[in-house]
């Protein structure tokens, strides 16, 4: 009997220590339970900073142009407005991130209207984008995001909805996103002003073989879009 007992109690400090090794996470070499419990804990919390969501814009600086001047047979004219052309605009916003921590590349959208006092204009945009983490990725709710893509303008006279033309664009810079709390997202984005290869001012315009030269001076290099988004997924 002794020797019966004995075995059971073998079996069962046996079960007892293969139960508490299957019951932890796997471990490094002096790494303790609650090392690992918290290892699995901040993965959760950096995986609840993905974004794909959809939301409304604000642009209260769209494009930050004061004076046109078109050249055509050597002489140039300049049209111009006290303040600005345009005024603000508002629209609607996507974004789409491509990996589970919310880090990393991912994508995003916008479209929106421009209001001005004679011209209205219609800005798509698309861009792809590199979220980095503000601080530390387990505990912030801010991320900074470089970003580059291809836009699309569009003019139109306010009075008679006439089209001007549209011409593409590239355009980049960076895009500051707060999550105020999982799921809910406030984002502030500085783009450079429409330019490089793809913009057109000629075709923007109308004009395009019509004159020599169309030049847009802007008031500042960048703009500036506010947006509110919610996770949709």
């Amino acid at each position: 009997m002794k020797k019966i007992t004995l075995i059971v109690l073998c079996v069962l400090c046996w079960a007892t220590s293969k139960a508490q090794e299957t019951s932890l996470f796997p471990q490094a070499p002096g790494e303790t339970y609650e090392y690992a419990l918290e290892e699995s804990f901040a993965q959760d919390k950096v995986q609840t900073f993905k974004e794909y969501s959809l939301g409304v814009m604000f642009m209260p600086i769209p494009l930050f142009i004061d004076e046109i001047q078109i050249t055509q047979d050597g002489d140039t004219q300049s049209f111009s407005n006290d303040e600005n052309i345009f005024n603000v605009g508002i629209g609607l916003v996507v974004n789409a991130d491509f990996n589970e921590s919310g880090l990393g590349f991912g994508s995003l959208g916008y479209f929106s209207i421009i209001g001005g006092e004679d011209i209205r204009a219609y800005d798509g945009y698309f861009a792809l984008k590199y979220d980095f983490a503000l601080g530390d990725p387990i505990d912030t709710n801010f991320e900074i995001s470089p970003l580059l893509g291809l836009g699309w303008l569009h003019f139109q006279r306010k009075s008679d909805e006439v089209s001007y033309g549209s011409s593409y664009y590239v355009a980049g810079g960076l895009r500051l996103t707060w999550k105020i709390v999982n799921g809910v997202f406030v984002g502030a984005d500085a783009l450079t002003t429409p330019t490089l290869f793809t913009f057109n001012n000629e075709k923007l315009l109308g004009v395009e073989d019509q004159v020599d030269e169309v030049t847009f001076k802007n008031k500042t290099p960048v703009t500036l879009n506010i947006s509110l988004r919610f996770n949709i997924l």
